[in-house]
This record gives structure tokens, C-alpha cells and sequence, in this order.
């Protein structure tokens, strides 16, 4: 009997066909099981025209391949590029009727598949028939034999940060409660936020589709047949967590995160270590890292693959604009160089104020609520969503330096909607104040401590919460027995305006060099 092609524009019609078929193929391929692509559809806010092609005989579905086609024409598969592999998934032992005619049709249009598993019989389908091909990203993996299990266990660095962990609590991997869901998803989301940010980069989640995407996918009732979702813990201490999916005879490792603040102990390292051993026990034969080389997936894996890119008479317009633009970018950054170059060399003036020790630790201003302490990383780079002008990729870096050599951070949030409004840090027992052209030597001073890198928000300037905040640090290292100073540029007079409302014993003025 002949195969029939459909095009379909939901999901909703072909669902149970569609289920039945990837139970019938293995259940080996979590990124083909439709509630994945469900909840992608469900947590999109900008319209999305999905196309997915079917092969039939009779009724008995051959083949699905879900696809969308994008507003240039071009046919992608539908998650890209949340999904780590693009493949079609095939009834077996009817592959050869229903490839060649899925094959055949995509040759008529325009197709871009850019995450395509080196085994997948659509790479020999369509090169055969003209569509070019390029090599695209590394997938690196561990086969799941005792002999590698013991190897990954026995590790001496998963020893050592295990029982550095070990030392908080009892070390154990859970799956996460129904009951948790939202909770855990919430921690989640700030560990990989600030993780992210601590590296230079920006998470996936500073994307609210992204966010909801994640949201809908551990909800779905059917999440458990091709997911999980599991949590790291040390005694009541959450530590990381892990959003993975699993197939038979496969668990890949897709969505890690760990709580920044106790990278020290690696709980990322003991976090696969326990996910690689529960997969071994749960009839796993391979450990699947996905797409990308990192070295710590190079480091532990013993295999490797890689996708493919296949694709057929891309439009001409979109490779010229990346083209043009690409090159622009790169004249702009040579200009800006050349530019900054050129600029002259001026003279700066800096003022270095000893703040007035006060009586008491000031009480809050009204609406205000505050927290002041050793910097908590994650809930700080959970901040960047509300205030990326002030957290940036270079200041997250610089936080979790902070944090090692302990500095205080003050948080001012307002108490009616809880959106952060100033930050100001304050560090404890440095010689000297170090300012952005020289270091100041505090004269017959001692140890003392610098409050620096003041924030406050724009809406809230005006109000006094810089010279209550500068005064509050102040306070704080009083207590410590230390003198606090505070420097700004002699240009900048609305800092030297609230300094000098928070109380000045004395001023010493420091002149620099720096281009304009």
C-alpha cells in the first residue's frame, strides 16, 4: 500500500498516534516524545506555525518529523534550539517507504536542520538527493560499563569535593516532590542565572519563554515517561539541581545548575557523579553529555559523536545580512580601539573621605527593607533579571570574588514590590583605598575598611538611601573596630553631595592620569 504524506498544524490531532509510535521505536529518543514539543508550543508568546510531517500507511502512522516553518520560508524542526538532537522518529521496520518520501518531499522545499545525530537515517536520505551537509556540534558521551561507573566514582577530585560537601550533611540525590515543583524550578533557575553570569554569559532564563518553556515541561503528567528532574542535597541544604532526560538504554544530561556559593566544593562534579551512577543502576548503557566539547564533559566522557547540519536551498538574503553584519561588528570593534587609543590623556582629581563613626546602626527608611551581609551569589545574579544595568556579566565575576574574601554586601529592596534599589559593598581590614587611577595610602590610619561600588536606582535618587546606606557600612565596620572611607571623583558632586550628608572626619585629595 502507498505512503501518505500530511502536513499537520497541531499537535493535538496526530497526539495519541504520535505516542503510540515513539513507544513502538524504543522510547529512546526523549527529544521526538511529544509532550517535549507540547510544552514548547504552550510556552510561546510570539506565534509559531508548526509543520509536522507525517508518513502513513493505511492508519498506521510510519514516521513523524515535527518541524515549523519560520516567517523566512524555511522549514526548521520545531524546538530548535531548545532540543540537543533533530531526528525523525520511524515505526520499525518501515523506514525505507516512508524516509524516502518524507526525503523526497523536503527536497522540494527549503529546509535548515541544524542538530541532526550522526546515526540519523535522514543524513544518507537527503545528501543522497542533493542536500548539503556540514559538520556541526560535538556530543560527547560515557558508555555505562562498570569499569567506567567505578572510574567516575573513584575520581580523586569526586572524592575530595564530595567530602567537602559531605561536611554540610548527608550527600543524596532525590527526585524532586510534585509538591516542590515550583520551588525547586524557581532555585533552579537562580543557580543557573548566576552560574551563567559568573562566567560572563547571560542564562537562557533571562528569556521568559524559556522560563515558561521549563514550567509547562515538568508539569505535563506524561514528563516522567521521558524526563526528570532531581535535586542535590546536603542534610536540608539544596545544593543543585538536575533537569535531564532519559529514554531506554539512554540518559542525557541537558539542564545542570549548583548553588554558586559553594563552588569551592563542587557540587556540579558531585551532582553528575551521583546522576551517572543512579542511571547505571537504573538500566542506563550510556550517559549521554549532548552538544558541546566543555572539559568537563571531554574529561569524563569515553565517547563521542557529533551532529550534522543538513540543509536545502537556504534563502540568499539572510546569509548575505549575517555576512554584512558580521563584518560590521568586527569594523566597529577595530574603530572603538582605535579610538580609545587616540584619546588624550587627562588628569583626574579623587577624593578620599574618612567617614564620621556613627552612635548607632541608622534604622531603615520607611518603605525600605534591607539585608546586609556575606553576599548570597545566587539570589545576587538572581537580581540581574530586575536590574541588568547595575548586575552585569563583569560585576557577577567580580561578586564571587568578593565573596571569597568576604565582603559585605548591603541590599536595599523596596518593601512594596521587593525590587532591589541599591546595593553598596563595604570590605574589611585593607591597608590601603584603592581608587580607579592609584592606590591611596591612608596616612597613620592603620587597617581600615572601603565602602565602594554604590548603586542606587534611578526612579529612587533623591531620597536619601545613599547617605543612609554609606552611613549603615559605616556602622557595620565600627563595629569591627575599623575606620570606614569612601572615594569618588572630585567631577561627580551628587556623590560628594551624599557623603558629605553622611558625616566626613576627613578628606585627602588624590590626582591621577587616565585617558577621557
Amino acid at each position: 500500500m502507498a505512503v501518505s504524506l500530511q502536513i499537520h498544524a497541531s499537535i493535538a490531532p496526530i497526539h495519541d498516534r504520535w505516542l503510540a509510535l515513539w513507544r513502538e521505536a524504543g522510547g529512546s529518543a526523549p527529544f521526538l516524545h511529544p509532550g517535549w514539543h507540547q510544552a514548547f508550543l504552550d510556552a510561546q508568546t510570539d506565534p509559531v506555525a508548526p509543520a509536522l510531517l507525517t508518513a502513513s500507511e493505511s492508519d498506521r502512522l510510519l514516521a513523524v518529523l515535527p518541524l515549523r516553518r519560520d516567517r523566512d520560508g524555511v522549514l526548521r524542526p520545531l524546538t530548535a534550539p531548545r532540543a540537543d538532537y533533530d531526528d525523525i522518529l520511524l515505526a520499525p521496520g518501515a523506514q525505507d517507504d516512508a524516509l524516502a518520501a518524507i526525503a523526497d518531499h523536503l527536497m522540494r522545499e527549503r529546509f535548515d536542520l541544524g542538530e541532526v545525530p550522526q546515526a540519523s537515517p535522514l543524513i544518507p536520505a537527503l545528501t543522497s538527493r542533493g542536500a548539503q551537509s556540514t559538520p556541526a556540534a560535538h556530543c560527547p558521551g560515557i558508555t555505562l560499563d562498570p569499569a567506567s561507573v567505578h572510574d567516575v566514582t573513584r575520581r580523586e577530585s569526586v572524592r575530595r569535593h564530595e567530602k567537602k560537601l559531605a561536611r554540610l550533611g548527608p550527600v543524596a540525590l532525590h527526585p524532586v516532590a510534585a509538591a516542590d515543583l515550583g520551588d525547586c524550578l524557581r532555585e533552579m533557575i537562580d543557580q543557573h542565572i548566576a552560574r551563567w553570569l559568573a562566567t560572563g554569559s547571560e542564562s537562557l532564563f533571562f528569556d521568559e519563554a524559556n522560563v515558561a518553556f521549563y514550567e509547562k515541561l515538568v508539569t505535563r503528567p506524561d514528563f516522567a515517561e521521558f524526563g526528570r528532574f532531581d535535586v542535590l542535597t546536603c542534610g536540608e541544604r539544596r545544593v543543585a539541581y538536575h533537569l535531564g532526560l532519559s529514554g531506554r538504554g539512554v540518559f542525557i544530561w541537558y539542564k545542570p545548575s549548583f548553588d554558586l556559593n559553594l563552588m569551592a566544593h563542587g557540587p556540579g562534579e558531585v551532582l553528575m557523579k551521583h546522576l551517572i551512577v543512579a542511571a547505571a543502576e537504573s538500566g542506563a548503557a550510556y550517559f549521554d553529555f549532548t552538544r558541546g566539547n566543555e572539559s568537563f564533559k571531554t574529561r569524563f566522557a569515553n565517547a563521542a559523536t557529533r551532529n550534522v547540519r543538513l540543509y536545502h536551498r537556504r534563502p540568499l538574503l539572510p546569509r548575505v545580512r549575517g555576512f554584512t553584519l558580521g563584518k560590521w561588528r568586527r569594523v566597529r570593534r577595530l574603530l572603538g580601539e582605535a579610538r580609545h587609543r587616540l584619546q588624550p590623556v587627562r588628569e583626574r582629581a579623587q577624593l578620599f573621605f574618612e567617614l564620621t563613626a556613627p552612635d548607632a546602626t541608622p534604622a531603615d527608611l520607611a518603605g525600605f527593607a534591607t539585608t546586609c551581609g556575606p553576599v548570597d551569589l545566587v539570589a545576587f545574579g538572581a537580581a540581574s533579571r530586575e536590574v541588568p544595568g547595575y548586575i552585569s556579566p563583569a560585576r557577577m565575576r567580580s561578586a564571587v570574588e568578593r565573596a571569597r574574601r568576604g565582603d559585605t554586601l548591603l541590599t536595599v529592596r523596596r518593601v512594596a514590590d521587593g525590587q532591589p534599589v541599591h546595593f553598596s559593598w563595604l570590605r574589611l581590614d585593607e591597608g590601603a583605598i584603592v581608587g580607579d587611577v592609584a592606590d591611596c595610602p591612608v596616612p597613620n590610619a592603620g587597617r581600615v575598611a572601603v565602602i565602594f561600588d554604590c548603586w542606587t536606582s534611578p526612579d529612587c535618587r533623591g531620597q536619601g538611601l545613599y547617605p543612609w546606606a554609606i552611613r549603615r557600612l559605616a556602622a557595620e565596620a565600627t563595629a569591627h573596630g575599623l575606620a570606614a572611607w569612601i572615594y569618588c571623583y572630585e567631577q561627580n558632586t551628587a556623590s560628594r553631595r551624599g557623603i558629605e550628608k553622611a558625616g566626613v572626619s576627613r578628606q585627602i585629595r588624590l590626582t591621577g592620569r587616565d585617558r577621557a
